[in-house]
């Protein structure tokens, strides 16, 4: 019809960041389990993941778990920043589920007690809860090695041939990021880097007054970020992985990753479709 069709790609790598961290997970006497630390939840699903990773540890249903985050008061932890809390924040979680069960066994007299014998123990014993800190921080024998998450990102892209305006209509993102603890997390964490991509290539750009140095779009009316009209069909897959020497739970990072090479391949699938080059961001019609 009347527009040009192109396919691009890129690459994508970001580096594994880690820090040191600590958390304390409880079991209290009515069964349930408290994951306390204080990384912080702005939006990516720490507290889903670290009660995955809890419950995991102890037997217990993860919607008997409570997790508290953001204070000064808890076990330290880091920031939430360069995709680094799930391998952190969650290998300290599961160092401190690994000691809380041996201390729940060591209270049993025996190993393998069953988490619905937990209330039993407690009262037992006459406690109301007992409790385990876990603490985390990478081996220096591990800077030795580089690690990063990697990718792939591929694009589908139509030009209009009267109006050059691009459309992407089809995107595919391959990730190797270690083991994923939350597919569910993954994915949709992935398929907002690459509408945050799109949004780079196409939409987002930051205009200057020549003569004042202000920036021109300061609100939505002025600064484009993509709506659901502007997002095509996102694929996204993960390489099955277990990466040990990056974390105890065999993660790296998932996050940033899934901007990095957007904008790229939008750029090379308007090449293969118009034959044009574009070297700056946003790309618009010329």
């Amino acid at each position: 019809g009347d527009e040009l069709v192109g396919y691009g790609m890129a690459t994508a790598l970001m580096s594994t960041f880690r820090f040191g961290a600590s958390a304390r997970l409880t079991v209290r006497r009515d069964g349930s389990l408290l994951v306390e630390t204080a990384a912080h939840e702005i939006g990516s699903g720490a507290h889903t993941m670290l009660a995955q990773i809890a419950a995991s540890e102890l037997g217990i249903p993860i919607e008997r778990v409570e997790v508290v985050l953001g204070d000064t008061t808890l076990p330290e932890a880091g920031g939430t920043f360069g995709s680094a809390t799930t391998l952190s924040v969650g290998s300290a979680v599961e160092i401190a589920g690994r000691r809380l069960r041996a201390r729940l066994d060591e209270l049993a007299g025996e190993p393998g007690l069953e988490p619905r014998e937990y209330p039993d123990l407690l009262a037992l014993h006459r406690l109301d809860r007992v409790s385990e800190e876990g603490i985390w921080a990478p081996r220096r024998e591990d800077n030795a090695f580089a690690m990063a998450a990697f990718g792939a990102v591929f694009v589908e892209v139509r030009v209009g041939r009267i109006v050059p305006v691009a459309r992407v209509t089809r995107a595919v993102g391959v990730y190797s990021a270690g083991r994923i603890i939350s597919p569910v997390l993954a994915r949709s964490q992935v398929v907002g880097g690459i509408i945050w991509g799109l949004g780079q290539a196409l939409t987002e750009g930051s205009r200057i007054d020549p003569l004042t140095g202000g920036f021109l779009g300061k609100g939505f009316g002025g600064y484009h970020v993509p709506c659901a009209a502007d997002i095509p069909a996102i694929e996204v897959e993960f390489v099955a992985e277990d990466d040990r020497r990056a974390s105890p739970l065999g993660a790296r990072g998932v996050g940033e990753i899934g901007t990095i090479g957007v904008g790229a391949a939008v750029a090379n699938a308007i090449f293969n479709a118009t034959g044009h080059r574009h070297r700056s961001l946003p790309i618009e019609p010329r």
